[in-house]
């Protein structure tokens, strides 16, 4: 392979890690979003559960709702269409639960986009070496 080809091979990996970076990029902040939803939702339970006035139901994020009334209670939409009837406890263990969930999952993409700037870096790198190299033959 000549240095042409090797040029035009590392280019186009370079540009496949700055696509995936940017896909890395854009799901860690779809997750961050969730965190800070489902963190507002907890927060909300605790406010609406000590809340008395007429019985009312309305969605307060992560697939949350909630009937206010003489006696709070929460409905958890767990996916398919399917909510269920949680008290507070419940539905702050589950919510806690799945922020931790979704932090594991920040760190796996943090770690993938380590391992695709390492990749990235090592690439820009050769393609360094390899315009240095020609400089230094056209300069002789």
């Amino acid at each position: 392979m000549n240095v042409d080809q090797q040029t035009q091979v590392l280019l186009q990996q370079m540009k496949q890690l700055e696509s995936y970076l940017t896909d890395i990029g854009n799901r860690e902040n779809v997750a961050m979003n969730a965190i800070v939803e489902s963190r507002a939702s907890v927060r909300a339970t605790e406010i609406l559960s000590n809340v008395n006035s007429e019985e009312i139901l309305f969605p307060i994020g992560s697939g949350l709702l909630t009937k206010i009334g003489e006696k709070s209670t929460f409905f958890v939409n767990i996916g398919a269409g399917i909510t269920i009837e949680k008290n507070e406890e419940e539905v702050k263990e589950f919510l806690n639960e799945r922020i931790k969930d979704i932090e594991k999952s920040v760190e796996a993409l943090n770690a993938q986009k380590q391992d695709m700037a390492q990749q990235y870096n090592s690439i820009r790198a050769a393609l360094n070496n390899i315009v240095q190299g020609q400089q230094d033959v056209r300069q002789s």
